[in-house]
């Protein structure tokens, strides 16, 4: 790979000093072993550019023209750049050994591995005294369109936590939102910003407008936010308007020229996308051209596209297409699912998707006006859940069939028919149901989370879950007395713990733990006020009319908690719909054997079960439970409850409290059905 750093005039060669201490100890190992001598450096850079890689270049050295040139206009063989790149490493690898060997430089116990794919998916750039790290406006495969025209979907900062959750790492908007950019800040998601089509023919007619735009909206927030394309319109050729579809070409060249002026033209790439409507003759796809109205404004964009490394990008909807021809395409062609597909006799090309076929009407438009390397991406794609009456095709089950095997065909990194060794990548559409979008009901339902952030229908995602509950392989449900001051005493107390943890220095190391028990303290006193408060509003609930309501919910719960297995009547599958008879399983239930209980119930962790209603055992043993005001003590044999009884007693008036004795109630519960003998009373400290 080669490094280098952009002005405005011209690529100039210089040395990347931060980067260079950054890749050294994947060469020579930890950092804490011996330092090497004052010339391992120098030696070490001789050997990188022998391999036929540039650090630096002097002063005094001469550049070679040529690959300046080629690595300008972006002429780079890629396959054969990650093809020779591990050879170079163990080139440079070798020529280091035997520098180290020479001067004897003592080598560390672990040796690491040389970062590979650190090194050659990225390149360091130097813009306004700051290092940029360039990125594709695509990694992998897979993203999401993330439209905002509802008024009532997840605020962005919760929309980034769901996105992490489902390791979604490419999104596209469709504008450049502060609020957005802000949530995005930090958060490692690639992020491909929109220029609306409202201000596309001021950019085109303003060069400055274009330039304060970028400054605004994505130098200022660039490198936290990583910004790494911008769509100039959407959908514009093929459109009614013939005046923005002349204006799209002036704003892409203003826009570009603005993110040359401000150095980022190597980190944010300018795309715009295109409808199927440009195409004419999609059927078969090696037959497709585009549009005799369009071409003319498209070979311009594809001719800068070209200058400018971008792809071409393209909005496919097998859904809208089966829409249009319902009875003459198979819908299994379209929902990915097994079909005997179309052949393309000019091509000699098999498809069995309406996607791949698409996609390679494209490639077909493109090589026919002359753009034969152009690398097309799916910008949008998707299938709406619902819909109006005459959109029949629009359901829940297609829905999820459609999503589901595109996410398994993008999983498996192959190409089209026609251009096999291209990644397939595609955006879909969309994150969410957006219910302000204007036209049919299935506009609004091409999402795959509906507003509150539950999935609209399961392919693998999970859904949002609430930025207070603890990262746990099981989700937590807090009590409404957990939040606020609990929930803030409990992340200080566990930030004092992890202080305390990491801290190696013993005389840091005990006034940290000072520190840790007294928050500790505060913590269990906060903790405990909360609770009592909690309890005592729910025992006064309890006698109203709303407690019958309450108390009536928890018997249900119970009874239903306690039913047995085998007279469930139906069972629900994950898309909500009941099983059928030939579905349930014949096989019998088997019961727990008591041996298997005992030890289900030694697993359990002290103080952590609770019952239906969400009260928690809070007794050092499974025999007692603690609620606010009240103690509960089980035993099985009546001299071992008057035992505890007093153990209760005396640990009370340690604390100058007292059992009320009025207030004091016994309960016998003979299970077993075997009378025995009352002869010992039940006591409270004897008495």
């Amino acid at each position: 790979m080669k490094y280098f750093s952009t002005t405005t005039a011209s690529i100039q060669p210089a040395p990347p000093p931060l980067l260079l201490n950054r890749l050294l100890p994947h060469l020579r190992g930890s950092p804490q072993s011996r330092p090497p001598p004052s010339d391992w450096y120098a030696k070490v850079r001789s050997a990188w550019c022998d391999c036929g890689n540039v650090f630096d270049y002097g002063s005094e050295e001469k550049i070679d023209e040529l690959k300046c040139r080629r690595l300008e206009t972006g002429e780079v063989d890629v396959r054969r750049e990650s093809r020779d790149c591990r050879g170079r490493w163990t080139r440079v690898r070798r020529r280091q050994e035997a520098i180290e060997a020479e001067e004897g430089y003592v080598k560390p116990q672990t040796k690491v591995k040389p970062n590979l794919r650190w090194v050659h998916s990225f390149m360091p750039l130097r813009v306004g005294g700051s290092w940029y790290v360039t990125a594709k406006a695509f990694t992998g495969t897979y993203g999401i369109n993330y439209g905002r025209i509802a008024n009532n979907i997840p605020s962005p900062n919760e929309v980034v936590r769901l996105l992490k959750a489902a390791k979604i790492k490419n999104v596209r908007i469709y504008d450049a939102d502060h609020s957005v950019l802000d949530a995005f800040n930090g958060s490692g998601l690639d992020l491909v910003i929109g220029l609306p089509n409202e201000f596309v023919k001021d950019m085109s007619s303003n060069a400055d407008h274009a330039l304060n735009w970028v400054k605004e909206n994505v130098q200022a927030y660039v490198p936290n936010t990583q910004i790494v394309g911008i769509a100039v319109g959407n959908e514009v050729l093929g459109g009614s308007d013939l005046d923005l579809q002349s204006a799209l070409y002036g704003a892409i060249k203003n826009i570009y020229n603005a993110t040359q002026k401000l150095q980022l033209d190597r980190v944010v790439q300018i795309t715009t996308a295109h409808s199927q409507a440009v195409f004419n003759n999609s059927y078969p796809p090696s037959s497709c051209v585009f549009r005799e109205d369009v071409s003319q404004n498209m070979k311009r964009l594809l001719d800068l596209f070209t200058q400018m490394r971008s792809p071409f990008c393209l909005n496919a909807y097998p859904f809208l297409a089966y829409m249009g021809s319902s009875d003459q395409i198979d819908i299994n062609y379209a929902l990915f699912n097994p079909t005997d597909g179309i052949y393309d006799e000019k091509s000699n090309l098999h498809y069995d998707n309406m996607l791949d076929a698409i996609i390679d009407a494209a490639y077909a438009a493109l090589e026919d006006a002359g753009f034969n390397k152009m690398e097309v991406i799916v910008t949008e794609t998707g299938w709406a859940s619902h819909g109006d009456p005459n959109e029949g095709a629009a359901t829940p089950e297609n829905a999820r069939t459609y999503n589901y095997n595109l996410r398994k065909r993008l999983s498996k990194r192959k190409g089209t028919p026609r251009r096999p060794k291209s990644l397939l990548k595609a955006y879909i559409f969309a994150l969410f149901n957006e219910n302000l979008k204007p036209g049919p009901t299935s506009e609004r339902n091409f999402g795959l989370f509906k507003p509150d952030g539950t999935i609209a229908y399961d392919i693998g995602f999970p859904a949002l879950k609430s930025s207070s509950s603890v990262s746990s392989h099981l989700s937590i449900k807090r009590e409404p007395w957990w939040w606020n001051d609990v929930q803030n005493k409990v992340k200080a107390k566990q930030g004092r713990f992890r202080e305390f943890v990491r801290c190696m220095e013993s005389e840091v190391r005990a006034q940290m733990k000072i520190r840790y028990k007294e928050v500790k303290r505060d913590t269990k006193k906060t903790v405990l006020e909360a609770k009592s408060k909690a309890y005592k509003e729910m025992h006064k609930r309890i006698e109203t009319k709303e407690g019958d309501n309450d108390m009536f919910k928890i018997t249900k719960a119970r009874k239903r908690k306690r039913q047995d297995p085998r007279v469930v009547k139906f069972i629900k599958k994950m898309e909500g719909t009941p099983l059928k008879n030939k579905h349930l399983a014949t096989t019998a239930i088997v019961r727990a054997s008591p041996k298997e209980m005992q030890r289900a119930l030694t697993r359990m962790g002290r103080r952590k079960v609770i019952g239906p209603d969400n009260i928690p055992i809070e007794a050092h043993i499974p025999w007692g439970m603690l609620f606010s005001d009240d103690i509960v003590l089980v035993a099985k044999k009546k001299e071992e409850l008057n035992a505890r009884s007093t153990e209760w007693r005396a640990a009370l008036a340690h604390r100058s409290l007292r059992i009320s004795r009025a207030k004091t109630e016994h309960l016998y519960c003979n299970f077993s059905g075997i009378n025995e003998e009352e002869d010992d009373q039940v006591t409270i400290g004897g008495q």
